[in-house]
């Protein structure tokens, strides 16, 4: 995981998650979705969109769920996930999207074991895994 945020972060020049969408052609797109749904990854028509709610207010939580969304475009490519809503959750692809935006926001950087550890725990409840993100007080862009 670690060595495909690297990676990214090396194509891109950046961490920063919205730059990266931008990169790679992907439409981040503010809409009024219900409040249970923080975030989408959508493709429609060969497009890439990162749907994000607009009454997320804070600027890292949007970081958060953003970088969660494009760890599922990066990771899962063509597959739909629903961030956060009443879908059925698939928990590993959950789990890979989190930790994914956890070493994105953390700039690349090795993740103590007990970090992951809790991801994995929170994997099957998005808003847990929201907070744990939040409150590592990673920097975004």
């Amino acid at each position: 995981m670690i060595a495909t945020v690297n990676a990214l972060m090396d194509e891109c020049g950046t961490k920063c998650p919205y730059k990266i969408s931008k990169k790679l052609g992907i439409r981040i797109k503010n809409l009024d979705l219900p409040e249970s749904i923080r975030g989408l990854y959508v493709v429609s028509n060969a497009k890439k969109y990162i749907l994000l709610n607009k009454r997320i207010d804070s600027h890292i939580d949007k970081c958060v769920v953003l970088a969660h969304e494009l760890g599922h475009a990066v990771l899962h490519g063509n597959c739909v996930i629903q961030a956060n809503g009443n879908w059925q959750q698939e928990g590993n692809k959950e789990y890979q999207a989190s930790l994914f935006a956890a070493h994105l926001l953390a700039g690349g950087k090795e993740l103590p074991c007990s970090i992951k550890r809790e991801i994995k725990r929170c994997s099957r409840n998005p808003n847990r895994t929201h907070n744990l993100l939040v409150r590592l007080s990673f920097s975004c862009c």
